[in-house]
């Protein structure tokens, strides 16, 4: 009988996760367990709780958040630094004085005013839903942005730099709901032995954006060097809304449990492709 009831048991906390994951059920026998220390960090720790955790909720890894939130902040630093790129064939196609130049140039930082609106955006509608709006309404600006540059779409003369000018706020107000998602996935869902270490590469890929679009230019053969603005306006799309759209669910709330499942082999990979990704950056820059 001791042996029937042990093998019992041993079916009963294999099916752990999934009988967490039906709220609410558990409730009776939870009166008969002892108090928890909190929610499971991470998901080998739950596998190791006893049946019948009191925080019978739904249970989400962490890692697919975080995979987003990596792929998204290359995107958002090479947008704004990326100008370089793309002004004087801006000013050659248009006929631009450089005072006109200029002003398109850093008109876009008056988007500064405004940031706390993404801000207000990703707390109420959560990180995917801010994802794919700040990637989509990036990607679609860009487009434009390249149809006036190159005269696909005839703007009188008079309205060019404000029609740039504005369509440059509305990229950096993109950009900022794409960064605000970033920082809100690390800061919510890692735990006090991730968060620091996710947001230094979190930060260093902003860092080396711009680099990186400069060298992946480069590389596919540039022709016009406004065509970048398509470029960018595509890795939008493939680095910020499509991961989104696969890896993310809906708005984490309080009924789900997010633990912390980064490891060590997680973190050096994001570290290994920050220090690669910088070499040929630095390489390019010198060659």
């Amino acid at each position: 009988m001791r042996k029937n009831n042990l093998e019992i048991k041993g079916r009963m906390r294999a099916r752990l996760p999934g009988l967490l994951r039906r709220t609410g059920q558990n409730n009776n026998k939870n009166k008969a367990c002892p108090k928890s220390d909190g929610p499971p960090k991470s998901l080998n720790q739950l596998a190791s709780l006893p049946f019948g955790y009191p925080d019978s909720k739904p249970v989400k890894s962490n890692v697919p958040a975080i995979s987003c939130a990596i792929l998204a902040s290359v995107t958002t630093g090479g947008t704004s630094y990326a100008f370089s790129l793309y002004g004087g064939a801006l000013k050659h196609s248009l006929h631009l004085t450089q005072a006109q130049l200029a002003t398109i140039s850093s008109a876009n930082f008056l988007a500064g005013f405004f940031s706390w609106i993404p801000g207000l955006i990703v707390d109420r509608f959560g990180e995917r839903f801010s994802l794919i709006l700040g990637g989509s309404i990036g990607a679609i600006s860009l487009v434009y942005f390249w149809a006036v540059a190159t005269k696909l779409v005839d703007v009188p003369r008079s309205l060019i730099v404000v029609t740039l000018s504005s369509l440059g706020i509305l990229i950096f107000l993109a950009v900022s709901l794409v960064t605000g998602s970033v920082f809100k996935a690390i800061s919510s869902t890692c735990g006090p032995n991730t968060k620091g270490a996710v947001v230094g590469a979190a930060k260093g890929y902003v860092g080396v954006g711009a680099g990186a679009y400069a060298i992946l230019f480069e590389s596919l053969g540039r022709k016009n060097d406004l065509d970048c603005l398509l470029m960018i306006a595509g890795l939008n799309v493939l680095a910020t809304t499509l991961p989104a759209v696969l890896l993310l669910t809906e708005k984490l709330s309080d009924d789900v449990i997010v633990v912390d499942d980064l490891s060590d082999h997680h973190l050096n990979t994001m570290y290994l492709g920050l220090m690669g990704l910088g070499v040929l950056v630095v390489g390019q820059s010198v060659a």
